[in-house]
Order: C-alpha cells, then sequence, then structure tokens
C-alpha cells in the first residue's frame, strides 16, 4: 500500500512541476488560459491513459502517469479561481471561459481515449 502511495506521489511532483513550468512559459492573460491549456492537455492525456490501460487494474503505469502525474498536473482549484476572477469583472465572460473549459477538456478527453483506443 505505501509502495502505490509513493508511486502516486512520485507522479503527482511530476505533474506539478509541469504545469508550473508550463506556467512560466505561458504569457499571463488574466483571463485563465494557462489553466485552460494544462487542464486540456491533462484531459488528453488521462483519456489515452484510460484507454491504453482500460483493464480496470491499478497497476505501475496507471498509478505514476494516470492519478499520479495527470493528476499533479491537471487543476480543479486554479480552474474555480479563475472563474471567481472573471465573474468579478465579467459575469459573461466567466461563463464563456466555464463552458470552453468543458468543451475543450471533455473533446480532448474522448480525443485521448479515441488515439488510445486505435494505439490498442
Amino acid at each position: 500500500m505505501l509502495q502505490k502511495a509513493l508511486i502516486v506521489g512520485i507522479g503527482s511532483a511530476l505533474g506539478a512541476v509541469l504545469r508550473y513550468e508550463i506556467y512560466m512559459w505561458l504569457p499571463d492573460k488574466g483571463i485563465g488560459l494557462e489553466t485552460m491549456i494544462v487542464n486540456t492537455i491533462g484531459s488528453f492525456f488521462l483519456g489515452l491513459l484510460t484507454a491504453l490501460f482500460s483493464d480496470g487494474k491499478r497497476n505501475t503505469v496507471s498509478l505514476l502517469w494516470g492519478t499520479g502525474a495527470c493528476g499533479g498536473f491537471t487543476t480543479m482549484s486554479t480552474f474555480a479561481a479563475d472563474v471567481f476572477h472573471l465573474m468579478e469583472n465579467d459575469i459573461l465572460l466567466g461563463i464563456v471561459y466555464i463552458a470552453l473549459t468543458l468543451f475543450f477538456g471533455i473533446g480532448a478527453g474522448l480525443s485521448g481515449i479515441l488515439v488510445g483506443r486505435r494505439m490498442k
């Protein structure tokens, strides 16, 4: 049990560091674009991993890269903070941000699943 938790922790650290690096690389426009991009990329890779390792077992690869890295990479809390910030200034912009994030995230996740199934 401790070994699996350590694997998830290592993956989470990798994902969080990668997210930080992407945030430093992308320009901050104040509209949550960085968060949307990170969450979309993470959704694609989690969909891909889900398709590739869809046997239902929590193996080392799915724990490290799926639960750990994708979990550490994507961020619901920053998405929520972005929404609150946008809605304080422009409710319509906040609603558009929510809609686009859901559209791109779900679309990327589905795309990842479809790519993973073709790879399998």
